[in-house]
């Protein structure tokens, strides 16, 4: 039974690779939902300090997500180019279900009517976002230096929103004019233009996981609302809209249900995963 739990662990960093190529979706939300985003960030802290942590548990994370995101993202876009909008349900079931299981995590004994302003919040930042325009804020081509910049901002944006659940990497990729150079880099594998995007990725984790695993453990409850808050406040940047046709209704609604059955079943097999191993 090892064996079937690990391969449940590289599933998981595949489903966290595979959601960061839709815009709207979140990958620190999928981690979350995959039950593995605190032992993450645990890990990723570490590394900033020079110390190795949940080091079976990453390997296996990285593996799904190179996985997920080079032999399968190619799926999920011929996919995604199909019926858009019944793979949107799909996810909307996932981040659902997942901020339904995330409440388990809060301990209500301890839950004071203040906090509340931490679950406001989060929905408020989170559907902020939706509101971005659509649109390349910074123009890709330009110098080799100022692409160069802009390659490692992309990586440090990945960073942030990879960590901070609720926010898109694809989506704030795209707003930066990044998201189709990234893509035909993972596509054609291009070293020249993902080395320095994981230089970004680097030091966007040095900003933000030392702070975030601080609130984690220092600050539990106000954290995980917030957090849900962001989840919460994320669906109408996965919302596509309502069906056009029965058709569509019929893959919307079954992809909606597959979204949910498949969290509801990866959260029963995690409870018998022991995630907390070096």
């Amino acid at each position: 039974m090892q064996g079937g739990y690990e391969l449940i662990t590289i599933i998981k960093g595949a489903i966290v690779a595979l959601s960061m190529l839709v815009p709207g979706v979140s990958g620190g939300t999928m981690m979350i939902v995959l039950n593995v985003y605190k032992q993450t960030i645990e890990a990723l802290d570490g590394i900033t300090y020079g110390k190795l942590i949940h080091k079976r548990l990453m390997l296996k994370l990285i593996i799904g997500g190179l996985l997920g995101l080079f032999g399968f993202g190619w799926i999920l876009l011929y996919l995604m180019s199909l019926s858009k909008v019944s793979m949107y349900y799909l996810f909307m079931g996932i981040v659902v279900m997942g901020a339904i299981l995330l409440i388990r995590k809060i301990s209500f004994k301890h839950l004071k009517s203040h906090h509340v302003v931490y679950l406001v919040v989060g929905i408020v930042v989170a559907m902020s976002l939706t509101y971005l325009p659509k649109v390349s804020l910074i123009d890709f081509d330009g110098s080799l230096i100022d692409k160069l910049l802009l390659v490692v901002l992309g990586g440090v944006v990945i960073a942030i929103a990879l960590i901070l659940p609720g926010i898109s990497t694809s989506y704030l990729l795209l707003v930066l004019g990044l998201y189709e150079p990234t893509l035909n880099a993972i596509k054609t594998l291009n070293i020249r233009y993902l080395t320095p995007m994981l230089g970004g990725v680097f030091i966007g984790i040095l900003l933000t996981t030392r702070f975030l695993n601080w609130l984690l453990k220092k600050h539990q409850i106000p954290t995980y609302l917030m957090i849900i808050g962001f989840m919460i406040g994320s669906i109408p940047q996965i919302f596509p809209g309502l069906p056009s046709n029965q058709g569509q209704l019929f893959r919307s609604i079954l992809l909606l249900i597959v979204g949910i059955l498949m969290m509801m079943l990866l959260d029963y097999l995690s409870q018998k995963e022991d995630v907390t191993e070096d």
